[in-house]
């Protein structure tokens, strides 16, 4: 299957990887610069399923989807992975103005998973946003018209992206996923993270 390729720095390129604990998490590149391309099955942490519910069971824990408020516009997801295992990657494109969203979840093994953005080398802004408690959220934005957002939520942790999109309408869009990530978490506060260490 050939990989997406996102146009701007959303894109997976496995020749391109962070590595964060004991897994690779595929950092973004841009398409000019590292086009995404097959390689070989153990050198890329990156892997594809058919559909949401068979990459919850792969990774043994449920992921967080769209808002409600986002999906005429961009569902269904045009790519379902997971990388090394214990992250969901799902990226969407919208139907109307063709902006490219990412979102990840992980289950927060350990401090290492916090961030699972994938945006390496930018700077971070750090704001809390309200929901049913304070939360911090790190915030960042590139000079090609992307930003992504992480956080945390219970035993979760969350990163958003979007590329061709501007500053306004990627805050609507994350005001959106915290309040979801913070009902996602609450719904989910059962799974702990002993019992879902990677093998």
């Amino acid at each position: 299957m050939k990989i997406f390729g996102l146009k701007k720095p959303l894109a997976i390129a496995a020749v391109s990887a962070a590595t964060f604990g004991s897994f690779a998490l595929a950092a973004p590149a841009y398409a000019e610069e590292a086009p995404a391309q097959a390689v070989v099955d153990t050198a890329n942490p990156v892997k594809t399923y058919e559909d949401i519910p068979t990459l919850q069971k792969a990774l043994g824990f449920p992921v967080l989807y769209l808002p409600g408020d986002l999906y005429r516009a961009y569902d269904p997801a045009v790519i379902i992975s997971a990388i090394g295992g214990r992250v969901s990657d799902l990226r969407f494109v919208n139907q109307i103005d063709s902006s490219e969203l990412m979102v990840r979840t992980a289950l927060r093994y350990d401090s290492g998973l916090d961030d699972i953005s994938g945006f390496v080398g930018y700077e971070w802004a750090t704001t809390q946003l309200l929901s049913s408690d304070l939360v911090t959220v790190d915030i960042c934005s590139t000079d090609h018209g992307s930003y992504a957002a992480r956080w945390v939520r219970g035993n979760f942790a969350f990163a958003i992206a979007m590329s061709n999109t501007t500053s306004e309408d990627f805050g609507r869009v994350l005001k959106s996923f915290f309040i979801t990530s913070a009902k996602f978490a609450h719904r989910f506060a059962r799974i702990k993270t002993a019992q879902h260490r990677p093998q």
